[in-house]
């Protein structure tokens, strides 16, 4: 596939399409980022859920071994795995908050990009097509209305003689 060539002739309309360009990039790939990060999201905060009734699971459970009186050795070691499984899926609760948290962060700066670039190539477009207009077909369009009226007066003045 052969990317179009942008348009070299005249700076005025390069500078109204690269705005078209870059208005449109600054729309999709944020919007397509958030749309993916959503996702992640989703999933992270349903994996947190679930840890988070694993460690309640795991934290009345430990509760009801420590009540015991006199636990044989091996509760004892039962206690012991269950403290460190409890202490493991409270640390990765930890980090799904903080990847959570992180997501949330990319999300805004993803709407940042959109902010700014969407801005940045209005104004391109804006200036550059506006420009273009003004200085370039306007006054083209005149000297073609021009050259047109200079053809029929002289095509006219031919034909009565």
């Amino acid at each position: 596939m052969q990317l179009p060539i942008p348009p070299t002739d005249n700076l005025y309309k390069f500078l109204a399409l690269s705005g078209l360009v870059l208005v449109i990039f600054s729309i999709v790939f944020p919007l397509s980022r958030i749309s993916d990060i959503n996702l992640k999201l989703l999933e992270f905060e349903m994996q947190s859920d679930v840890l988070e009734v694993e460690l309640k699971y795991l934290e009345q459970d430990t509760a009801e071994w420590v009540e015991k009186e006199n636990p044989t050795p091996e509760e004892q070691e039962m206690l012991r795995k269950r403290t460190l499984e409890l202490r493991i899926k409270h640390t990765e609760l930890k980090g799904r908050i903080r990847q959570i948290n992180g997501l949330i962060n990319e999300v805004k700066e993803n709407w940042k990009i959109l902010k700014v670039g969407g801005t940045v190539g209005m104004a391109f477009s804006f200036i550059g097509f506006g420009l273009w207009l003004f200085r370039i077909q306007l006054p083209s369009d005149l000297l073609l209305q021009k050259q047109v009226k200079n053809f029929k007066t002289s095509s006219d003045e031919q034909g009565k003689s």
